[in-house]
């Protein structure tokens, strides 16, 4: 009895072992192969080094800022959610009501407004940029709906799209931090 106990105890700790392993593997960014983006205009080609840092040749500022977002969001996906959560007050909907004072003193300050006036001023050179690394963000959003990192299958829930404002809020809440 003890050996069907004891057997059946190491399976649900491989079986428990190779699920988490599973789910973390297959969010892992890619770094070597082709990667098709809709959107592009023209190839473009993105090396690592042998520190993991991306390098992105583009034929122009667009598909750069486009591929630029889209290996962003394939190697910070849940980095950046919660980063934008933080910014726009919506921590507490994903972690809880420890968050509320930080959410309130967001919505407070009113960092979303200030970033959508911000970004209807900006200079179309800009616009476009970011609209492109939105697009890259929103392409990987897009293609792992379902097999997101871990961290948002721990939390239970899938990031909406990005916007180009939401880059603008991240910004100005760390104007913020660094103001306070």
């Amino acid at each position: 009895m003890f050996k069907a106990i004891l057997l059946a105890l190491v399976a649900v700790v491989v079986s428990v072992s190779a699920g988490i392993w599973w789910l973390a593997q297959r969010a892992l960014p890619i770094t070597d192969g082709v990667i098709t983006l809709k959107q592009l205009s023209h190839s473009a080609v993105v090396q690592f080094d042998e520190r993991g840092v991306s390098y992105v040749e583009a034929a122009n500022d667009r598909d750069l800022w486009l591929v630029q977002g889209y290996i962003t969001a394939s190697e910070r996906m849940f980095q950046m959610d919660m980063l934008r959560r933080s910014a726009l007050g919506e921590l507490s909907q994903v972690v809880g009501a420890g968050c509320l004072p930080h959410d309130r003193l967001m919505r407070t300050i009113g960092i979303n407004r200030l970033s959508q006036e911000e970004a209807k001023n900006l200079s179309a050179e800009v616009r476009a940029n970011l609209e492109a690394y939105s697009m890259g963000v929103n392409s990987y959003i897009t293609e792992k709906r379902g097999q997101m990192p871990l961290e948002f299958v721990l939390f239970g829930y899938e990031p909406r799209l990005w916007r180009a404002g939401d880059t603008i809020a991240i910004l100005k809440q760390r104007q913020y931090e660094l103001d306070e």
